[in-house]
């Protein structure tokens, strides 16, 4: 939108504002550092509706984290709060290797995989990575890095071996979903369709659309799976 303040032209930008703040922000005020498993699941079901959606056109994201998703109050069909991924600044298509060209890696190499860390490789599976990350730090409360040390950064067994023993109360179904977001070849990790079929990830109720292209829990006093609404923002990129 345009203005005109004091004889000068102004651009203004409006965005959509997330009165939650991060889901960084969420963890840390409302759970106390770590998210219950039963809410943790839902919340990455709908990271992964936004992961599959960004893959859907082509995308990668290149900075999933907690601190670029953004928080949105539960709506009245349920009572978990409803994520939005944040931030396509770093955003690419799979292939593209400029982040690698310069020198350095411009993400936060905590929630980076390998391939990326070390060789600058951009594809689908660096996302789901990432969500791996995310996913374990909302249970645990800490990152790979946290948990395992910088000796053992990327990789894959010690990270898993180390995380599950943090974890002793986590489901088996959810130590499983780790082990298919941090496999060390990314031809092997799982992608965003396929998580979305695990055991970790699936409803455990009936589910059904609402208007705003939520899925719904029948159950409001427990966890509600929800469709992650994304904008449009990623087509921007281009």
């Amino acid at each position: 939108m345009l203005s005109i303040d004091q004889g000068m032209l102004v651009y203004n930008l409006f965005l959509e504002y997330a009165p939650g703040g991060s889901l960084l922000d969420l963890m840390i005020e409302k759970y106390g550092g770590y998210i219950p498993e039963c809410e943790a699941k839902c919340y990455a079901r709908m990271l992964l509706e936004g992961v599959r959606d960004i893959q859907q056109r082509g995308c990668v994201h290149c900075a999933l984290k907690p601190a670029n998703i953004l928080v949105y109050p539960p709506d009245q069909y349920g009572s978990i709060n409803s994520l939005k991924i944040a931030d396509f600044g770093l955003a690419r298509l799979p292939g593209d290797r400029d982040m690698a060209e310069v020198g350095t890696f411009p993400g936060t190499p905590v929630y980076m995989p390998p391939e990326t860390v070390f060789d600058g490789k951009i594809s689908a599976a660096l996302d789901i990575w990432s969500l791996g990350c995310i996913v374990l730090e909302m249970i645990t409360g800490k990152t790979t890095m946290g948990i395992s040390g910088p000796e053992a950064f990327g990789d894959q067994d010690c990270i898993f071996e180390i995380s599950t023993k943090k974890t002793q109360t986590m489901s088996s179904t959810g130590k499983d979903l780790l082990m298919k977001c941090f496999a060390r070849d990314p031809s092997e990790r799982w992608t965003a369709d396929m998580l979305l079929s695990h055991p970790f990830t699936l409803p455990e109720y009936p589910l059904w659309p609402s208007p705003t292209k939520s899925l719904h829990h029948a159950q409001v006093d427990s966890c509600p799976p929800s469709m992650v609404e994304l904008d449009d923002v990623c087509l921007a990129i281009f």
